[in-house]
């Protein structure tokens, strides 16, 4: 079983690391971070570029694999979903998975529509919301200009 994770991951925090350790409980775990311009879209800014998150997350003993190069314009998952689905189709089963904070109701429509095409399964709730990417460098800011 391989279970795609995608995200930001800037920075890479516990939470982070509590889903990665979760998905490798099931099966082998692929992590798809999203590019630079898809943070500076979503964020207005990026803290660490999208190979150095690669790096940091390959060093990462529960992950298997990373997708480091995939399209993200249309601000989804899809290319990374595409992209998993071409590379790891004919190992075995496959899912999509979403983080603690997400579930079902929110899901976005394109991504489960393209999971339900191509039969991977999706997960939802994944590991804990531990802690926050934009949190946590918002936290950081405000004690740095303290």
């Amino acid at each position: 079983m391989y279970i795609l994770i995608t995200g930001g991951f800037d920075p890479l925090h516990s939470g982070h690391i509590y889903a990665f350790t979760e998905a490798a409980r099931i099966g082998k775990v692929i992590v798809a971070p999203n590019s630079d311009d898809w943070l500076i879209r979503k964020k207005k800014s990026f803290l660490l570029p999208r190979s150095e998150r690669v790096a940091i997350i390959r060093s990462l003993k529960m992950v298997e694999d990373t997708i480091s190069s995939w399209d993200d314009e249309d601000d989804t998952s899809c290319g990374a979903i595409k992209d998993f689905y071409a590379r790891y189709r004919s190992k075995g089963t496959l899912l999509f998975a979403n983080g603690g904070d997400r579930g079902p109701l929110g899901a976005n429509e394109s991504e489960v529509k393209l999971c339900e095409e191509l039969g991977i399964f999706t997960l939802y709730g994944l590991g804990q919301k531990a802690q926050s990417s934009s949190k946590f460098l918002a936290d950081y800011v405000h004690r740095l200009i303290k």
